[in-house]
């Protein structure tokens, strides 16, 4: 089913692209560019609700493999610095000097979480600034608690929508989304993976100054791979 929704959509997205690259007339422009957001909004739209379907289905499992914490949030951060820049935001990861570089957990899934988190953040801030920030709340030689946070000085959210904010469609209308870009299905998402991994996400907003997202998730300690293909 998935295949036969996307590859329409991509054929109708790579041909709006070749037809914008050859200099069309600006009466035709309009309808390119009006067609090119509603490709991939569509696109995102249906990419987002197969896989809120995947997890609610059951069809999706945890891994619990050795990764590099450190390493997946500079890839993240060098990932949106083009976004970060667009929107001329400060882009920032601070991550408490205590936490193990490695650790066993699921990083596909905490890479999904800080992309959607963070991708929103940048979207919903001009001239700002977007913070990531971990810090240890429990740490042993075996296990460890991590705090983490994303924090924003974007436009915010009224109070009276944060208690739905994590439910589908929730950003709003179809205004919303084409100003800002988003389906308003991250954040689904981003709770549902929380859940996953064993977290609970909270938000705290204030309209015009901005929001934070904040959960807590706990590891085993991971083992250093070069220091284990040393001893190899």
């Amino acid at each position: 089913m998935s295949h036969e929704l996307r590859t329409p959509l991509n054929a109708i997205n790579g041909i709006t692209h070749l037809l914008l690259e050859e200099d069309p007339k600006e009466s035709q422009m309009n309808y390119l560019t009006s067609l090119k957001f509603s490709g991939n909004y569509l696109l995102t739209f249906i990419n987002e609700i197969l896989e809120i379907n995947r997890i609610e289905s059951s069809a999706i499992e945890t891994e619990n493999i050795n990764f590099n914490l450190k390493l997946l949030l500079g890839n993240i951060q060098h990932s949106l610095k083009e976004l970060a820049s667009i929107n001329n935001n400060a882009f920032t990861i601070d991550i408490d000097e205590s936490i193990p570089d490695f650790l066993i957990g699921d990083p596909t899934k905490l890479s999904q979480i800080f992309l959607n988190l963070v991708n929103n953040a940048l979207k919903f801030t001009k001239n700002g600034e977007v913070k990531v920030i971990l810090k240890t709340t429990e740490l042993n030689e075996e296990f460890t608690a991590i705090h983490f946070e994303v924090l924003d000085t974007g436009i915010g959210i009224p109070e009276e929508k944060l208690e739905s904010v994590f439910d589908s469609f929730s950003q709003g209308s179809i205004e919303i989304n084409r100003k800002y870009g988003g389906t308003g299905l991250g954040l689904t998402i981003v709770k549902k993976l929380v859940d996953i991994l064993g977290g609970k996400i909270e938000v705290e907003s204030i309209v015009g100054k901005g929001s934070s997202f904040k959960f807590d998730l706990s590891f085993k300690i991971g083992k250093n791979e070069v220091i284990a293909e040393k001893n190899n």
